[in-house]
């Protein structure tokens, strides 16, 4: 009774399992290594790629059952559309050579998020798609090993950073926006607007961003503990801030200490409303002296240097020593460009030979203290300016009577004995030409009668 019934059991089985005219033959294109079996889908339209178990090999059952979901129907898998093989222990996505051949790498598939990827199996070792092929990149305990650009690289974790092909600690403190180390290993901190690098003196940290502030149109950096400012073109740092000081392109501006804008505008420049424009006073002579060009309220004053006074054409010397007697007395005024200059006369010298004369004054000279008369039978008599060298008492001048001057190149001083003496015989003289000259008319009228 059992047979007839397991026999009954296999007609319906039969039946269920194979119904003539129910399939379609369809032939499907696949590459020659893929021995599997691909029925059609729900609606009978189209081919769902759902891999049967290979017709080679061993058969599934019970003890040997299918992977991933498999269904063994006949001794044969019937495999999802994400597995194939004998026991669908391969994943689709695996086929092909996707991880390469290499010993060292494996493919994984994730099911549940649908997506696969190579994985090496030695430590410190990670796959790269571009070859296919295992590559050693250890970052340290720190980071992991990503591809990137066809490259492995390091993605270090939060505060660390790649340092010699390690992610070492790097913190820059909760202000900074990152942090690194340059290719000298030294660390450098990536701030944010307002905040800047600093090293702190003694501290194992190293740099941190630190608040630094030189307004809005500066940039702010640290030297140790002192704050550097860099202000943008047309400011100027005031108080630790960037100003605003514009001149315009003709000028330099600076501040003064308590802030005071000041512009240097260039030569034929002059400030006007806070900027430098062209200020030309039209001098068409080169003898300008300095001629300075100003804007007052808007409107443009030429100012000569102390000493000239505004011409026609160019700057006009002031003739002081005419104008006025800036002299001392006993001084003579000369006249230069812009100034003047005092001189003492002939027989007169400065009080003090260091002291301008225009605030000092002129003394007499006393020759007589150089002995400048030569002759014993003289002596000297200073005057303002001057001196007199006069014969003595008992003596006389050839030149003149007693007392009289005194020139040595010309004369001499004699004694007054000699004068009378010289005076006698000049007496005789003349008396005896003159009776010889009577003498003479006498006999000239006698003879003549």
């Amino acid at each position: 009774m059992r047979l007839f019934y397991y026999f009954a059991y296999l007609l319906v089985v039969s039946a269920f399992v194979y119904i003539p005219g129910a399939c379609t033959d369809v032939s499907v294109n696949l590459p020659p290594s893929d021995n599997s079996i691909h029925p059609l889908n729900e609606e009978n339209t189209s081919l769902d790629l759902i891999n049967a178990a290979s017709v080679q090999g061993e058969m599934c059952n019970y003890t040997n059952p299918c992977q991933n979901d498999g269904i063994c129907s006949r001794g044969q898998c019937s495999c999802p559309k994400d597995y194939s093989g004998p026991r669908c222990e391969t994943p689709t996505w695996c086929t092909w050579g996707r991880c390469g051949y290499g010993s060292d790498v494996e493919c994984v598939w994730n099911r549940i998020r649908q997506e696969g990827y190579c994985r090496c199996t030695k430590r410190n070792y990670h796959y790269l798609s571009k070859d296919r092929k295992c590559h050693e990149c250890d970052c340290g305990g720190h980071g992991s090993c990503q591809e990137v650009d066809d490259m492995l690289v390091c993605k270090c974790n939060v505060k660390y950073a790649l340092k010699a092909s390690k992610c070492e600690s790097c913190d820059c403190g909760p202000w900074s926006e990152g942090c690194s180390f340059d290719s000298n290993g030294e660390k450098k901190c990536q701030c944010p607007r307002d905040y800047a690098s600093k090293t702190k003196k003694w501290s194992e940290q190293g740099a941190t961003c630190e608040y630094c502030y030189c307004g809005e149109s500066g940039r702010c950096s640290w030297d140790g503990e002192e704050k550097l400012c860099d202000c943008d073109d047309g400011y100027r740092l005031f108080n630790g801030k960037c100003k605003k000081c514009r001149c315009g392109q003709f000028g330099v501006c600076t501040l003064s200490e308590s802030g005071e804008k000041k512009c240097s505008c260039d030569d034929g420049y002059a400030e006007v409303y806070g900027e430098c424009q062209e200020c030309d006073c039209n001098f068409t002579t080169r003898r300008t002296f300095g001629v300075n060009c100003t804007f007052v309220d808007g409107l443009k004053n030429c100012i000569c240097p102390p000493g000239f006074v505004v011409g026609l054409k160019n700057c006009e010397d002031i003739n002081e020593c005419y104008t006025s007697r800036p002299c001392p007395a006993n001084a003579l005024c000369i006249n230069k460009p812009g100034t003047f200059e005092c001189k003492c006369e002939s027989g007169y010298k400065p009080i003090r030979s260091s002291l301008d004369l225009k605030l000092s004054r002129c003394e007499d000279i006393d020759e007589c203290s150089e002995f400048p008369c030569k002759s014993p039978a003289t002596r000297c008599v200073n005057s303002p300016g001057s001196f007199d060298c006069v014969c003595r008492e008992g003596f006389y001048a050839t030149s003149g009577t007693f007392g009289s001057s005194y020139m040595p190149a010309f004369n001499a001083c004699y004694e007054i004995e000699t004068q009378w003496r010289q005076a006698t015989i000049a007496l005789g003289v003349i008396l005896s030409i003159g009776i010889i000259w009577i003498s003479c008319y006498i006999m000239k009228h006698k003879s003549s009668s």
